[in-house]
C-alpha cells in the first residue's frame, strides 16, 4: 500500500519495498523488503503515529472492590498495558477525572458504587489526545474479619451458655449441632440481640458446633457441653 504522506516517504529501488500495515489506532507496522545475496529478507517493526489508544487496562487483583473504608481492601491498583515512554495519561471512574500523568492509579473505595464501575484512561502523546480504553469492575461492601464474629461462654459449660456480639452483628437464628450434624437444638429470634442466653443443661457431654446466623451469613463455633 502507499505510504501516507507525512509518516513515511521511502525511497525505492526495484529490489526493494515498504509496506505500512494499521494495527490499532495509533500503532503501525512498518515492514521493509529487500534483496540480498539473491534472498529476499524482510524487516518489521512496530511504530507510534499520533497519540494511540492504550491497549488495555489490568487490575492488581481479581478481587471485587471493597466498599468499606475499614477494610484494607478498599483500594484496587489499575495499570496501563505496555504504556508510551514520555506520554501522559488521564484516568477516569465512572466518568470523572480521578488521576494524571502516570501509566497507573489506585481506585479509591469511595469513588465507586456497589456493583458494576467503570475505569477509562487515554494518552497525551503528540501533541494530542488518544480515544479513551475503558474496562469494568464490580465494587462490593465488605467487612473485616472479626467485624461481625461473635464470642460463646462460658466455654466448657454445664447448664447455659451465653452468645454475645464482638462487632455490629446481631443474632436472628442459633442452631446447635453434634459432631454428626445432627441439629438439636433450633431458636430463631423475633427481635434481633447482640447478646442471648441459651439452655443447654438437657445436652449429653459432648463437643457441638453452635452456628450463629447474623442475617447475612453462617458464624460456626466449638462448644463443649460438660
Amino acid at each position: 500500500m502507499p505510504a501516507p504522506a507525512g509518516i513515511v516517504n521511502p525511497v525505492l529501488n526495484p529490489d526493494r519495498s515498504v509496506t505500512l500495515q494499521k494495527i490499532t489506532n495509533g500503532y503501525v507496522s512498518l515492514s521493509a523488503s529487500f534483496t540480498s545475496c539473491g534472498q529476499i529478507m524482510v524487516a518489521t517493526k512496530q511504530i507510534i503515529v499520533g497519540s494511540p489508544t492504550p491497549k488495555g487496562i489490568v487490575f492488581d487483583s481479581e478481587n471485587p472492590l471493597c466498599i468499606n473504608e475499614r477494610y484494607p481492601r478498599g483500594v484496587k491498583g489499575a495499570s496501563v498495558v505496555e504504556p508510551i515512554a514520555g506520554a501522559v495519561y488521564e484516568w477516569r471512574v465512572n466518568n470523572i477525572v480521578r488521576g494524571s500523568n502516570e501509566p497507573g492509579i489506585n481506585i479509591i473505595h469511595s469513588w465507586c458504587v456497589t456493583g458494576a464501575n467503570t475505569v477509562s484512561v487515554r494518552s497525551f502523546f503528540c501533541e494530542t489526545w488518544s480515544s479513551p480504553m475503558q474496562v469494568n469492575f464490580e465494587a462490593e461492601y465488605c467487612e473485616p474479619e472479626g467485624f461481625r464474629s461473635f464470642a460463646v461462654s462460658p466455654n466448657p459449660s454445664t447448664n447455659t451458655i451465653t452468645v454475645a456480639s464482638k462487632g455490629i452483628g446481631t443474632i436472628e437464628e442459633i442452631r446447635i449441632k453434634d459432631k454428626n450434624g445432627n441439629s438439636k437444638v433450633t431458636k430463631r429470634f423475633a427481635n434481633s440481640s447482640n447478646r442471648v442466653v441459651l439452655d443447654i443443661g438437657f445436652l449429653p457431654s459432648d463437643i457441638y458446633i453452635i452456628e450463629i446466623f447474623d442475617g447475612k451469613k453462617w458464624h460456626p463455633e466449638k462448644i463443649i457441653k460438660k
